[in-house]
């Protein structure tokens, strides 16, 4: 029989896995533009020596 609905089913989980990446990385932009803009707001005067950036150990 045609391989058409097997083709389809292939084609719609590759879809589906594409879309997921998609939307990691949208939400890894969205997380990056933020550290960005926190980094930009920040005073280096204000991190004390040998600290780890205070940016990137925020959670």
């Amino acid at each position: 029989h045609p391989p058409c609905g097997h083709v389809t089913e292939l084609l719609d989980r590759h879809l589906a896995d594409v879309e997921h990446r998609i939307a990691e990385l949208e939400a890894t932009r969205a997380m990056l533009r933020e550290l960005t803009r926190t980094a930009s707001a920040t005073d280096p005067a204000t991190c004390t020596e040998g600290d780890i950036c205070r940016i990137l150990t925020a959670g």
